[in-house]
């Protein structure tokens, strides 16, 4: 039923074609390089075959024995005994216990993929080889047909769970030296070929992390490096940077002062060479990569270095290093609690839009007096005042203005007063929208429209765009959102007013001028702290009556005397 690994004809099979390598972008000599590359070994895969979960597939045949697979060691038997899903069994072959599953349909989603890395060596000269490929083993064949071949999307299927690789990478280490180059599928002289190109980042990573393929990487033949020009480096890798071996050699191949950067005491030299493996950080301002002394590679001195150390916290220590080494390009030697203060003010946003008003020593001296004083709120507050003020146009040069003596009193007082300036800026805009679209004479038709007495309170329309405004300011609800929309007619705001004080605002009405009815009437903070006062209700009654009609209401209202006095 399945194909037996120990026949000549079903032997695993790699897709990786070197002797055809097909490249226009490549040397003679990148060429020979890949042309020498050792193939690997059956041994070689078994060994990957092995990091992968073992299978035991069973299936009844019509004479009731239960022919079975072991995906381990690739060969198929009889079983004596009935198997069960989901159970253990022990293969008879390569005495591996696997898991049992019912051949057919429980294989479909039966996946499984791993990254290997395998070390090979050069035959004669001190090259090594770093093969990275993706290894997968899927067990999701044809289920109706036991025997035949199926092709799927160019690919071949069998019963046989064979390895199936994709070439991902290939790093060429030489002395002082490492190219690597990329597998690409591209269409080559008439027909689709594979295409290899070297890659121009000068440290690459042998994988890309993705949601379908996995990120943990299993290293083969790794007792090769002990007998190449990498037995040092390797040797070198921190524990817990093992999963980063790949790009390890590739950056001490490139740069030997790796390789000492790494063995030194100091925890900052460790994180810059960790980030540039991990996450490709180059730090540029920090270090020199092409140093061939330690104390070339670093741009501060030890004793500076030593300083830092000690007074730096970890969290921020190359961030602050970075801007240390900013100021000192700039002739400016600042002390290292200032560098960090400077980091911190970074993660704000708004430390962008002041920052040519700060000098950070001050400032950092300024907030040291405001927390001795306990007075100090926080960066954040700080930037704030200074944007509210930028925005008011205070006269930032000033040293009480810049650093005034209650931060949160200052801060606030630029809050009220940005927010008076944007009052203005919202009523003039307004003005102007009344001249552009006549709303003079749409206020003359509106007083005769819906002017209105009931009570002690009366309407009375707004003269200007700014006292809808303003009567939202004073009322704190959203009235002044309405401003455009009732300049421009798409609806109608009217103010309630009592008759003894005609210009103290009350209560807000919109009208819909189509269906002629009250869209909604609200007064202080849209009486969310109080109820709507009786009064008003009523209003709102006989209001919504006269919109409707309002020479039939002032024709009822005339006959209600004369039917008193005849009753």
């Amino acid at each position: 039923m399945w194909k037996d690994a120990d026949k000549p004809d079903q032997s695993q099979t790699l897709l990786i074609d070197i002797p055809s390598v097909q490249a226009s972008d490549l040397t003679e000599q990148e060429k020979k390089d890949l042309y020498a590359m050792p193939t690997i070994t059956k041994k070689e895969i078994r060994q990957m075959n092995s990091y992968f979960k073992p299978y035991i597939f069973y299936h009844k045949t019509k004479k009731n024995e239960t022919e079975c697979f072991c995906t381990a060691c690739n060969r198929s038997y009889t079983a004596d005994s009935t198997l069960y899903h989901k159970t253990w069994e022990i293969c008879p072959y390569c005495h591996t216990t696997a898991t049992a599953a019912a051949a057919g349909y429980s294989q479909k989603d039966k996946t499984e993929t791993i990254n290997f890395v395998i070390f090979k060596k050069h035959r004669t000269k001190d090259i090594v080889y770093a093969i990275c490929l993706n290894a997968g083993k899927r067990y999701n064949g044809d289920y109706r047909n036991w025997f035949n071949k199926v092709r799927i999307y160019g690919v071949d299927f069998y019963r046989q769970p064979d390895l199936e690789c994709d070439l991902h990478k290939i790093y060429v280490f030489k002395p002082g030296e490492c190219n690597v180059y990329r597998r690409q599928y591209a269409y080559l002289n008439g027909k689709y070929s594979y295409k290899y190109t070297k890659i121009k980042k000068k440290v690459s990573r042998p994988f890309t992390a993705t949601m379908y393929k996995p990120t943990d990487t299993i290293m083969l033949n790794r007792e090769v490096l002990l007998k190449t020009h990498l037995r040092y480096y390797a040797a070198v890798l921190p524990e817990s940077m093992e999963n980063h071996l790949v790009e390890w050699l590739n950056l001490c191949s490139l740069y030997p002062i790796t390789e000492i950067a790494a063995k030194s005491e100091s925890k900052t030299i460790q994180r810059i060479v960790q980030n540039k493996l991990c996450y490709d950080m180059s730090h540029r301002d920090l270090v020199n990569w092409k140093a061939k002394k330690p104390k070339d590679f670093l741009k501060i001195t030890l004793n500076e270095l030593r300083d830092f150390e000690q007074s730096a916290k970890v969290a921020y220590s190359l961030q602050t290093l970075e801007v240390y080494a900013r100021h000192k390009k700039k002739g400016e030697k600042l002390p290292f609690e200032v560098c960090q203060f400077e980091v911190v003010l970074e993660e704000y946003s708004l430390f962008n839009l002041v920052k040519n008003y700060i000098d950070i020593k001050k400032l950092w001296e300024y907030r040291r007096r405001q927390q001795k004083n306990k007075t100090w709120r926080g960066e954040r507050t700080y930037l704030d005042y200074i944007h509210h003020a930028q925005m008011c146009g205070y006269d930032l040069t000033q040293k009480n203005i810049l650093y005034p003596r209650d931060i949160q009193q200052a801060h606030d007082d630029a809050v009220a007063n940005w927010q008076i300036v944007q009052a203005e800026k919202e009523k003039e805009k307004a003005e102007a929208e009344a001249k552009k679209y006549g709303y003079p004479e749409r206020y003359k038709k509106l007083c005769k429209k819906y002017a209105f007495e009931y009570g002690d309170l009366m309407v009375v329309v707004p003269a200007k765009a700014s006292d809808i405004i303003n009567e939202g300011n004073i009322l704190h609800h959203c009235v002044g959102s309405y401003t455009s929309d009732h300049i421009k007619g798409q609806t109608t705001i009217l103010f309630l007013r009592h008759i003894s004080e005609p210009d103290k605002p009350y209560y807000t009405i919109e009208v819909n001028e189509k269906e002629k009815y009250i869209v909604q009437c609200h007064g202080y903070m849209n009486e969310r702290k109080s109820k709507k006062a009786e009064e008003v209700k009523a209003f709102e009654k006989e209001y919504a009556k006269f919109i409707q009609s309002p020479k039939k209401y002032k024709a009822e209202r005339k006959e209600e005397p004369c039917r008193k006095k005849s009753a």
